[in-house]
């Protein structure tokens, strides 16, 4: 009995050494190494992306603090992806024990937050659930470069990944989301707008190996309210994917006050039909081509 009570101390003193070591590791690890050790990972995980940050840190539990988060793809590394001003990464401890890579982080993102869990299933697949919580658009670089170009307000929603993260397009997932009390800047050359007012605007679509289905397009709460579905033909330069969509749109009695020369237009040019103006997209992101129906 005595000597299983020194065995069992001797277990925990074991133990406590350990958490010890790990604590002053933590506290004691040079930020230059871990910036290299991290790097490395970056280059050997995501070999087609270009990852930078300004300074590390470990923090507890069993975690990394990082400032200044860049991404972009590494043929094009002047055009972000991806901008964070802070993100803490998580390892699950329990993740290490069963032999899976999983990782849980949040990530501080011009005024809003995102977070969630990426999940390794082997060297060349995963999954990712990303929250995103009142991130405001307002121009500023967040995820992909030209966002601020096309609309501004305020992003929440959820977003999940299945695939190789270094191939971001070519997976599947689902993609839920909602801006609300904004200005959208359309490209769409039917008429001379520069901006339109909205209270929200929601998306809903599933991604399917370089096919994103847009299930439901929506905006509500402003001069125009309108909707739309259909396909993104996804490729590497996002912005040159190519677009095949049927929407409409139709006219609030808003538009009268705020854009009375169009609103007068409309009504004058005889193309709508009872009170909707339907047309079809076909083009690019960038270079959309709208035919009336």
């Amino acid at each position: 009995m005595i000597e299983a009570l020194k065995g069992n101390n001797r277990y925990w003193y074991l133990v406590y050494i350990a958490l010890l070591l790990i604590l002053f590791l933590y506290i004691m690890f040079p930020d230059r190494i871990l910036n290299g050790f991290l790097n490395a990972q970056a280059e050997k995980r995501f070999p087609d992306l270009s990852i930078s940050f300004e300074d590390t840190r470990l923090i507890l539990p069993l975690g990394i603090r990082i400032r200044g988060l860049e991404v972009a793809l590494k043929y094009n590394p002047y055009e972000l992806l991806y901008v964070s001003e802070k993100t803490s990464l998580r390892v699950s401890i329990t993740g290490l024990l069963f032999g899976r890579n999983k990782v849980t982080f949040t990530s501080r993102v011009n005024g809003g937050e995102i977070s969630g869990i990426f999940e390794e299933k082997d060297k060349e697949s995963c999954n990712i659930t990303i929250d995103i919580d009142d991130i405001i658009l307002d121009g500023k670089p967040f995820i992909l470069p030209g966002t601020g170009k096309y609309i501004e307000g305020v992003l929440a929603g959820r977003v999940s990944f299945t695939g190789n993260p270094s191939d971001f397009i070519n997976g599947k997932g689902d993609i839920s989301l909602d801006a609300k009390k904004g200005i959208i800047k359309p490209v769409l050359p039917l008429f001379d707008v520069r901006d339109i007012g909205f209270e929200k605007i929601s998306l809903t679509g599933v991604l399917d190996n370089m096919r994103f289905n847009v299930k439901d397009l929506s905006m509500k709460g402003g001069p125009i309210n309108g909707k739309a579905r259909g396909d993104l033909q996804l490729k590497r330069d996002i912005l040159s994917s190519g677009l095949r969509f049927s929407a409409e749109i139709t006219p609030t009695p808003e538009m009268k006050i705020e854009m009375p020369d169009i609103a007068g237009a409309i009504e004058s040019s005889n193309i709508m039909k009872n009170g909707k103006l339907k047309f079809d997209i076909q083009g690019t992101l960038t270079n959309p081509l709208p035919v009336i129906r």
